[in-house]
């Protein structure tokens, strides 16, 4: 029987408009009803999740920025960089004309207003929310030395510059880090992924990871997918992520594929263990 249900946003259960299906949110509400644990799981930052978890149902835990925060029966756990790492990236950034976003749960920490420039986590949907997103702009980053600081987003302006970044990320033995669009990256503290985060939430609500089903598209999605014990991959994954499993949804993510996915596969939520 499934107990859990792991679901990864981009490319998964959003649509390419980045929203969340009426017919999706109300299956989902049902599964909830009927005692089924329903997670988010996914790269964006803790305080976009916890706006989009409100619209869908506040029951619902999720797993943020890979893996770096996620929440437990309202508990908040956080994987922060310690301030050796902090300081070698932010005087990284200092030197170079590239974009530096130092993120917290409800602030972000940039060298200069990018976030004036235009959203790089959403689209006018979801015009609100930065409304309660406080904004720090510190050429410096004095301030972010006495944060916990989970997520760090870098960005660049062409494949040299993005090489550049690469090539000096690759030198510092404490992190890790995912291209996460066109010269873009986020880093997290080393060993931090959605497959560890998973396995944590699930050993604090007791869950065994045979019994939860996870839903993923593209390569930060795989080590969720390694874990579980039915991991299913969109119809419009990445071929790394399609190649981790058997189970593919037929549809893709514009075309409600975890929901009918979910519905098609409803008797795995029936059957005696």
């Amino acid at each position: 029987m499934i107990r859990s249900i792991c679901l990864d946003l981009d490319g998964t259960l959003l649509d390419n408009n980045s929203l969340v299906s009426i017919d999706t949110k109300n299956y989902l509400i049902e599964l909830l009803d009927n005692g089924i644990d329903v997670t988010i799981v996914t790269g964006r930052p803790y305080f976009y999740v916890k706006y989009l978890v409100n619209e869908l149902d506040p029951r619902i835990d999720f797993i943020a920025s890979n893996g770096a925060v996620y929440t437990s029966h309202q508990e908040v756990i956080e994987h922060a960089f310690d301030r050796e790492t902090l300081s070698t990236i932010v005087n990284f950034v200092k030197e170079r004309p590239i974009m530096g976003f130092f993120k917290t749960l409800d602030t972000v920490y940039s060298k200069k207003d990018y976030l004036d420039l235009g959203p790089l986590y959403l689209n006018d949907v979801h015009k609100d929310l930065f409304k309660d997103l406080k904004r720090v702009i510190d050429n410096n980053y004095e301030g972010i030395f006495d944060e916990s600081i989970t997520t760090i987003f870098l960005g660049t302006y062409h494949q040299a510059q993005y090489e550049q970044v690469i090539a000096h990320l690759k030198q510092i033995e404490t992190i890790d880090y995912a291209h996460t669009g066109d010269y873009m990256i986020d880093i997290i503290p080393k060993g931090i992924n959605k497959g560890q985060a998973v396995k944590e939430m699930m050993a604090k609500k007791k869950i065994d990871l045979e019994h939860v089903m996870a839903f993923g598209d593209s390569d930060n999605d795989l080590e969720m997918l390694e874990v579980v014990g039915h991991p299913v991959v969109m119809k419009n994954g990445s071929t790394r992520a399609l190649a981790m499993s058997d189970a593919h949804t037929e549809h893709t993510n514009d075309e409600e594929g975890v929901l009918k996915y979910l519905k098609k596969h409803s008797s795995l939520f029936n059957e005696k263990d």
